[in-house]
């Protein structure tokens, strides 16, 4: 809400394309490192022309990344660090119990 309230649009847009590409970029990677690391494992889902359909992506993905990043560098710095502080958030919030309600 802080952000929405202090960052014009375009700025809130730039910050949010950051995030988005590198949750992307994140996740083609995933893809290509858990089926390289366990060949094996059962697939509930087939990726069409894997591996360079995703690597074609990934690639994509991460020039666009670049892209936004030397275009709105500080934008860039802020979205990193809006991830770094939802990082531990998330960690904390994963390591404790779910708060259960109770009938009165």
């Amino acid at each position: 809400m802080i952000l929405v309230a202090s960052g014009t649009f375009e700025r809130i847009i730039s910050i949010a394309a950051v995030v988005f590409v590198a949750n992307y970029c994140a996740t083609y990677f995933a893809v290509i490192w858990l089926r390289r690391r366990e060949p094996d494992a059962p697939r509930p889902f087939r990726a069409w022309g894997y591996p360079w359909s995703t690597g074609t992506v990934l690639a994509g993905s991460a020039l666009f990344l670049v892209a936004a990043i030397c275009s709105a560098p500080r934008d860039a710095v802020f979205a990193a660090g809006l991830l770094g502080v939802c990082a531990p958030v998330y960690i904390l919030m994963k390591k404790s119990p779910p708060a259960v309600e109770t009938e009165a």
